[in-house]
């Protein structure tokens, strides 16, 4: 099969929104259906950076080595709705806070305090510092000229001759 001669890491990020998978498909976990290909594939705790990372170099490895192409299956959950006009009337509110106290951000600080790679203050300076950063790039916006409309698709697309 010419698929195993690849050289990649194919990354899913299956969230359980959207069309409901248990609708549309006889086989609800993307990996399997993969590994009805040969593939080597398997799930992985989206919301977990360490636990994608080790996976996701795993595979880099495998592939490095001639072990052909992987899958990668990143479970994860949006924590808000498609556009501002998506009302979410599909899931609760508690939900949504649940999910969230298990978001990457939260699980990361938590594993890197657990396992001594960085203290809460540094964390706190890190924070701080994101915030200014956050606050100056506003102010910046909010000072800065409006870009004439002309200039609307400039760096979009290719020039004609590039």
């Amino acid at each position: 099969m010419a698929t195993t001669h690849l050289i990649c890491v194919l990354k899913i990020t299956a969230m359980p929104w959207g069309t409901a998978l248990a609708i549309s498909e006889s086989e609800q976990h993307i990996f399997r259906k993969a590994q009805s290909y040969g593939l080597m594939s398997h799930a992985v705790d989206g919301m977990n950076v360490v636990e994608v990372e080790s996976a996701a170099t795993q595979y880099c490895q495998r592939i490095r080595k001639g072990g052909g192409p992987c899958l990668l299956e990143c479970n994860t959950y949006r924590f808000r709705g498609h556009s501002m006009f998506d009302t979410q009337l599909y899931r609760e509110s508690d939900e949504v806070e649940a999910w969230k106290s298990k978001g990457p951000i939260m699980k990361l600080q938590r594993w890197l305090e657990v396992n001594g790679k960085l203290s809460s203050a540094e964390l706190k300076l890190i924070e701080d510092h994101v915030a200014e950063e956050i606050n100056l790039s506003v102010s910046f916006a909010e000072c800065s000229e409006i870009e004439d409309i002309s200039d609307l698709y400039l760096g979009v697309y290719a020039e004609s001759g590039s």
